[in-house]
């Protein structure tokens, strides 16, 4: 007997669910935090981890499941639901954190709403998820979810609890090589100074100083890293605009730049073990 596509689609959730569905989180091109789902033992694991330190570290909790994946009123899970094609049409789904019932539709083209929140979502030629954008009323993209097979080590905490530093000595490198660097960051003056999360205050400056962007990397203090986001001025100039010139804490740290392109996979990478912060002598 041949099955109905949205039950293969079904059945390749979870049976993907066994390795974590996992998906890196990016809001307005900076990313923010890694999201799994995981289906073991009658009961699905929904966690959240946030990159930056400052900001909510974890969100976990989890509920029993059927063998197909549903809840006790028959809801898959959100992220369950999308991350396997099926066929156009709408249906009730999970939110995760809240246990709310939402309303999920996609069409043939991808496009979708959750709940009349716009989507587009993309699966590779067997079905599984590759990404999901949620879509403000224009079109634009707010917030975007992407598959990564990359695994965070085992820990508490893999990015609140920071990322070693091996070795000693001036030079410090990402290894392997990530064309990361050193940069000399400068603090802001009290007038200046943005409270809130390290991400949130880079935001509201480069959003009020044309030419400023977000710059992402790590601040080394002591033997941790640990992920930051500071200020690349237009002038080719960086500052911290969440400390003053004079806080014991600037002069503290050893600030490393990351490459735009790459710094949401390197997060992971050191999260995950595959690279590492190291100091040397030359």
């Amino acid at each position: 007997m041949r099955l109905p596509s949205t039950l293969v689609s079904l059945l390749l959730a979870l049976v993907v669910s066994a390795a974590p569905v996992r998906l890196v989180q990016s809001v307005n091109g900076v990313p923010v935090g890694v999201v799994e789902v995981q289906v073991t033992r009658g009961r699905l694991v929904y966690r959240a981890r946030h990159v930056f330190r400052d900001e909510s570290r974890r969100f976990e909790t989890s509920w029993a499941v059927d063998p197909q994946g549903r809840d006790a009123d028959g809801l898959v899970s959100e992220v369950l639901a999308l991350s396997a094609r099926s066929d156009a049409g709408c249906r009730d789904v999970r939110e995760e954190r809240t246990g709310k019932r939402e309303r999920l539709c996609f069409g043939d083209d991808g496009q979708g709403t959750l709940d009349e929140v716009k989507l587009r979502a993309a699966w590779d030629a067997k079905g599984r998820l590759r990404a999901v954008d949620v879509l403000d009323p224009a079109g634009g993209v707010v917030s975007r979810f992407e598959q990564s097979e990359l695994e965070p080590a085992p820990g508490r905490d893999p990015f609140g609890d920071g990322f070693h530093v091996k070795g000693v000595g001036p030079r410090v490198t990402i290894e392997p090589d990530a064309k990361a660097r050193v940069v000399e960051v400068e603090g802001v003056t009290l007038a200046t100074r943005t409270t809130g999360s390290c991400l949130a205050a880079a935001r509201t400056w480069a959003q009020a100083h044309a030419g400023d962007a977000v710059q992402l990397g790590v601040v080394i203090e002591g033997e941790r890293a640990w992920p930051h986001a500071w200020v690349r001025q237009q002038s080719g100039r960086f500052v911290d605009p969440s400390l003053e010139p004079t806080s014991p804490a600037l002069a503290a740290r050893i600030y490393v730049a990351f490459p735009d392109a790459a710094a949401g996979t390197l997060y992971l990478e050191l999260a995950s073990g595959s690279r590492h912060v190291k100091r040397s002598a030359k």
